[in-house]
């Protein structure tokens, strides 16, 4: 073979090489960083518009904890939610503002406020105050749900739906599918209602 012959089979010889290390590397695909972190657990909690059921999705610090879930709906709609008309017919008996319907006033306390109407010193919410916590038991797809003294003890059929749906919805984000769940729940005066979240519209 002749020096030139040489120096060509050389060529060829490295630039195989060099596409060759290039080619996609042994160990397949490398991922880089970690999963997605700052992801917070959101539930759907039940309020009323319009006169009837009406879902919101909150962060909660235990999305899938039904007592959790139905503590959180207990403090009401929040104040971006009050000023589109949402309210609730159930609520802890405490706080600065009432967010149960009433006859003759819908008016918060900014409201008044703002118009320059006179209000009371502030009062004290559920959540400053002690208060005993919502206990819920589960069994599969059922849910028993004790409440406090501190919730009202008469429920109306919307404030029963909107407790059965709210703590239904929260045990489907432990159980990971779409079957209903039956909840029971029990006032501190001994009343029962029970019911499935089959038909809860979703938020």
């Amino acid at each position: 073979m002749t020096g030139r012959a040489c120096r060509a089979a050389l060529l060829i010889v490295g630039a195989v090489l060099a596409l060759c290390s290039c080619g996609i590397p042994e160990t397949g695909v490398v991922e880089a960083g970690g999963p997605a972190s700052g992801i917070t657990a959101t539930t759907p909690l039940y309020f009323v518009q319009d006169g009837a059921l009406f879902a919101v999705r909150r962060a909660v610090p235990e999305a899938g904890d039904a007592a959790v879930a139905i503590e959180q709906m207990l403090e009401g709609p929040d104040v971006v939610e009050r000023s589109r008309g949402v309210t609730t017919q159930v609520a802890w008996s405490s706080g600065p503002d009432s967010f149960l319907p009433t006859d003759d006033s819908s008016q918060t306390r900014d409201d008044l406020a703002e118009a320059g109407e006179p209000t009371a010193a502030p009062v004290p919410s559920a959540s400053e105050s002690a208060k005993e916590p919502v206990r819920a038991t589960t069994d599969g797809r059922r849910v028993s749900v004790v409440l406090p003294k501190d919730v009202a003890t008469e429920l109306s059929p919307l404030a029963q739906r909107q407790l059965i749906c709210t703590a239904g919805r929260a045990r489907r984000l432990v159980l990971r599918d779409t079957e209903p769940v039956t909840v029971t729940v029990t006032t501190a005066g001994g009343r029962h209602a029970e019911g499935t979240d089959e038909d809860c519209p979703d938020p």
